[in-house]
């Protein structure tokens, strides 16, 4: 009897360590965790995750996390203070992510999520301090509350024009942001939203007529002062004249104008942009006008051309010189 009972705990450890532990969610939803790689699945077409849940296993334990087809929400708080928790991949099922989701994760540095995404919560990945880059799906309306925030590393955050809302503390402290575009699609953004971005220097706006706040502006107190804020031509009297943007060092832009009065500037064809005015060895940075870091080098000529894989709007960055052009 007990060497059936040893041998009954061998195959248990074997088929743990082999297999990985597997733990039933809901009478159709499981959880796989196997090396570190969490798996969550379902038998269903479309079923949610709980919200709330205090999971059989070991937050710690989670280095990857999988989200299989089928799955149509990530639970409010499902994977907070996953510390170790370093990549997600989101299914196209995937419609909702509940409140403070990932809050905390410390290690993430990858999420893919797709445009099935519809409504992000708020605090959804407050605190994720490794994360270097987010592209907000295009079928995201409204970015919430503190939903960004914390993200000290994050340097490149795509808001795409079918956003309409960035709410309060959206991207609070996100030290590492030095350039943000908002689209003349958003309507409303929240006191503080940008406050404690202590190397944000750039910010683009498209309306033509300047956004009202409702309450505090969307820095922290002072921090406009020390932030160039890129106007339309011909509206720079209206932000000069705006409660809460007149603060700003206001400069306005033209397509294929420089920014402010500088000696770089571009032309382009053929998907070729070339900008002429470089100084050799110079750090410089080429976003799309969503903010996304699309070149980073340093300058080898005088006069250069890059490759653009989409035609539209880029912001060329040398030093304290700053371009806008349409790439053809």
């Amino acid at each position: 009897m007990k060497k059936i009972f040893i041998l009954f705990l061998c195959i248990l450890f074997f088929n743990t360590i082999c297999h990985g532990q597997t733990w039933n969610i809901t009478a159709t939803m499981t959880a796989i965790l196997d090396k570190g790689v969490l798996v969550f699945k379902t038998t269903r077409e479309e079923e949610s995750m709980p919200n709330r849940q205090i999971w059989p296993f070991e937050r710690q334990s989670v280095i990857s996390l999988i989200i299989e087809k089928g799955i149509t929400t990530v639970g409010d708080y499902a994977f907070y203070k996953c510390g170790n928790l370093t990549s997600i991949t989101i299914p196209a099922t995937v419609t909702y992510i509940g409140e403070a989701a990932f809050r905390e994760c410390g290690k993430l540095t990858s999420v893919e999520m797709p445009n099935s995404v519809s409504y992000i919560s708020d605090q959804a990945f407050y605190g994720c301090s490794s994360l270097p880059f987010i592209n907000i799906p295009e079928s995201i309306k409204r970015i919430g509350a503190g939903t960004f925030a914390g993200c000290s590393s994050l340097k490149s955050a795509t808001i795409h024009n079918s956003i309409t809302s960035i709410e309060e503390s959206a991207f609070a402290s996100c030290s590492s942001l030095t350039l943000v575009a908002i689209p003349n699609s958003v309507t409303k953004i929240g006191q503080f939203a940008f406050s404690s971005c202590s190397n944000l220097k750039n910010i683009i706006v498209n309306w033509f007529f300047p956004l009202s706040f409702i309450g505090n502006g969307m820095m922290s107190s002072g921090q406009a002062s020390d932030v160039t804020l890129h106007v339309p031509a011909g509206t720079e009297n209206l932000y000069k004249n705006a409660q809460h943007w007149r603060d700003y060092k206001i400069v306005t832009y033209t397509d294929n104008e420089t920014i402010s009065a500088t000696p770089l500037s571009s032309h382009s064809s053929n998907g070729l942009m070339r900008i002429v005015g470089l100084r050799t060895g110079q750090l410089l940075k080429i976003y799309s006008v969503m903010g996304e870091l699309v070149y980073k080098g340093k300058a080898k000529y005088e006069e250069q051309s890059f490759s653009v894989s989409e035609r539209g709007v880029y912001v060329i960055v040398m030093g304290d010189q700053t371009i806008k052009a349409v790439a053809q």
